[in-house]
């Protein structure tokens, strides 16, 4: 048996886990049994998969998940007798941890890993025994893969420094050593004005020398580096040390734009400042208490970071000097930013009329980012629910799900393009901005405000993702009545609930028909209380609490076709009939006889689907259902507990459906994979669903 174990130490888990030794409720409890009944695997946390493989026999982990609470395997276990777990080959550091590590009968049997900083890979082998007796014929081969060499060297708790600054009267740096490999480290040479000192191993405290007073010379430099040994040489980290006579009594004055067009994406290597005004506005709570954001009349902004939030004292509407010189500058945004000797004769009160932006158009927010603008012609694509849009994070688990997550919004302009609205919440009602349950989202066009800025969680524009964040709800000046700045020709907007158990579908507002080919009704399973048990993102009624913590208006289909459909029924020509295809999606129809030369129609649509529903849809449009359709959009439907795109998606239909008396728009599901952003190589299964939390139709001048 031991030889076995250590092939399998070794060469684990090559096989798939295919099937699992079956229950027999029918054994002696006289003779002594336990065995493996079913195994489950951690979702992704983070996007990260700790599990490579796994079977009955075992699993294999990757190196660092960074997260010991996590359990990454589970095997239930069957057994008539107490049991208890014991590590065979040894867990030095106890980097595999089992719970329980005893046990009565039957039960859950969980395992949990800490990182593996070492360079080697470890194994163990943990066999359960009867608590009084002998060895089960029960025991995992656990395997942990080595972690890379790597060095990574942090500047006042701050990764990826590359450069140290300090005033004349020198500086005290913090520096942390953080690698799994031997390292030294030199200075350049002629740098004796600046000092390492080691309190123990990795954590260096750099200190400055003053400039003497005699120097003559604008800065001096130097240059420090981290060097990895022997066969590890090649890994280095090199910082320079800066130490300058430039203060901001020599500095010249520049706008915001010239700054950025110089120094977007590097440090700022000038004496210069800039004279703006705060137009964030932290007292709401829709900004955190570490970051004000100022603009000036060049028509550019600058996010900044505070290193303390308690430094952060400036108030909406002031007009204040910040010194740029050795600033970085990433995104228009600066980092770590700290207010002594950096801000300059603030002046409150003055407001932010003299550089607010007036915009007509969306359809380039990266020209404004960091920028408060004033959108005119603005509306809310759909105007019910709140202003908090609850599903901004990318993965939430279901100890999150609450009745205070709302719907994102969506904001467009007669001009073109659209935004998401973002206001900063926290997880309950109370926290966060304090007007993001003010009322429901009012109807019309108007002028909207707001500072137009990378997402919450993406504040570096690594991903691109842009959102309007207003500062209050007087942004909001789109009137709850009055004259629209579009014309409804379709929305479909759903009631509170009606529990007779078959919703009818009613246009909020215009003419048409909503149908879908699962099923001609829309049926919910459902209790007393509550509609559907899942997320779909959208709240008719801000004021009232959902009767359970599941609880959302949604259109949901009966079940999808799935993966064992015929691959005909994603071709665009496929006929479409609901009395016998399942697996398509949904039918809107109106007329667009009204629409002029000079206009363009646009839908809306918010979807969502169950963790097996369809992923992949597109829209085709045509005269009648009995074919000719063409297409003009594709999109993706996310799994409500793992949203990541955006949950509401706006296209405009072709110049030709313009004047027709009959539209069809056809939504259909065009391929095999699952919603589920954790298992995107998976087909969608026959019992997927999906849902529609709103769908608009409109018209709106070219």
């Amino acid at each position: 048996m031991k030889h076995i174990l250590k092939i399998l130490a070794a060469n684990i888990l090559i096989a798939s886990f295919v099937s699992l030794v079956g229950c027999n409720d029918n054994s002696d409890d006289s003779q002594p049994y336990l065995r493996i009944s079913a195994m489950t695997q951690t979702s992704p946390v983070n996007g990260v998969n700790p599990v490579i493989s796994a079977t009955e026999y075992g699993f294999n982990v990757i190196p660092v998940f960074d997260n010991p609470q996590v359990a990454v395997v589970t095997y239930d276990l069957r057994s008539n007798r107490d049991w208890k777990v014991v590590f065979e080959n040894g867990n030095d550091d106890d980097w595999l941890m089992a719970y329980p590590v005893e046990g009565s009968f039957d039960g859950k049997l969980r395992f949990c890993i800490k990182d593996n900083d070492g360079l080697t890979q470890r194994s163990t082998v943990a066999v359960i025994y009867f608590k009084d007796g002998p060895a089960t014929n029960v025991q995992f081969a656990v395997q942990q893969e080595a972690n890379a060499p790597y060095m990574k060297v942090n500047i006042n708790n701050k990764p990826n420094v590359t450069r140290i600054s300090s005033a004349k009267d020198g500086n005290i740096v913090n520096i942390n050593v953080f690698s799994n490999i031997d390292y030294f480290y030199t200075k350049s040479v002629g740098s004796s004005w600046f000092n390492m000192a080691e309190a123990r191993k990795g954590d260096i405290t750099l200190t400055i020398d003053p400039l003497p007073e005699n120097f003559n010379q604008e800065l001096r430099e130097g240059l420090l580096t981290f060097k990895g040994m022997g066969a590890y040489s090649h890994i280095e980290t090199a910082v320079k040390v800066v130490q300058s006579v430039v203060s901001i009594d020599g500095g010249t004055q520049i706008t915001i734009e010239e700054l950025l067009s110089k120094y977007e994406g590097a440090t700022v290597e000038e004496n210069c400042f800039i004279r703006g005004i705060v137009v964030s506005d932290k007292e709401n709570g829709n900004i955190p208490e570490n970051q004000m954001v100022v603009q000036d009349k060049s028509g550019k902004g600058l996010l900044f970071t505070f290193e303390n939030a308690s430094d952060n004292t400036f108030k909406l509407g002031t007009e204040l000097t910040v010194w740029m010189y050795d600033k970085e500058i990433r995104k228009a945004s600066i980092a770590q930013f700290v207010a002594d000797n950096n801000v300059y004769d603030p002046t409150p009160n003055v407001g932010c009329n003299g550089v607010i932006k007036t915009i007509s158009n969306l359809n380039n927010p990266a020209e404004h980012l960091n920028c408060l603008v004033k959108i005119t012609n603005a509306e809310w694509m759909f105007p019910h629910g709140t202003y908090y849009p609850g599903d901004e994070n990318n993965i939430y688990t279901t100890a999150d799900a609450a009745p205070w997550r709302d719907k994102a919004r969506m904001v467009r302009s007669t001009g073109g393009g659209s935004i998401r609205a973002y206001v900063l919440g926290g997880d309950n009602i109370a926290g966060g901005a304090t007007f993001k349950h003010a009322r429901l989202l009012p109807q019309g066009n108007g002028e909207l405000t707001g500072i137009i800025m990378n997402r919450k969680d993406d504040f570096e524009g690594l991903n691109d993702l842009k959102v309007l964040r207003m500062r209050s709800i007087e942004d909001d000046r789109i009137p709850v009545t009055g004259t629209r700045g579009y014309t409804d020709i379709v929305e479909f907007v759903w009631p509170w609930f009606d529990m007779s158990g078959v919703i009818p579908i009613v246009p909020f507002k215009g003419t048409g028909t909503m149908r879908s080919s699962m099923d001609e009704n829309w049926h919910f399973p459902q209790t007393a209380g509550q509609v559907y048990s899942g997320w779909c993102y959208w709240r008719m009624n801000a004021s009232e609490q959902a009767l359970t913590g599941n609880t959302y208006i949604a259109v949901n289909t009966a079940a999808m076709e799935g993966s064992n459909a015929a691959n005909s029924i994603f071709s665009p020509n496929y006929p479409f009939s609901e009395g016998s295809i399942r697996g398509e999606g949904w039918i809107v129809t109106f007329s667009a006889t009204d629409v002029s030369a000079n206009e363009e129609i646009v839908i809306g649509i918010a979807p969502s689907s169950s963790a097996t529903g369809p992923r992949d849809f597109v829209i085709d449009w045509g005269e009648s259902l009995s074919g000719g359709f063409t297409r003009f959009a594709q999109f993706e439907c996310t799994n409500w507990s793992a949203q990541l795109y955006a949950p509401e998606y706006m296209f405009t239909l072709p110049s030709e459906c313009n004047g027709k008396e009959n539209i069809v728009l056809r939504i259909r599901v065009n391929g095999t994979r699952r919603a589920n952003l954790a298992a995107t190589n998976t087909a969608f299964a026959a019992g997927g669903t999906n849902r529609i939390c709103g769908i608009v139709v409109s018209k709106r001048p070219k």
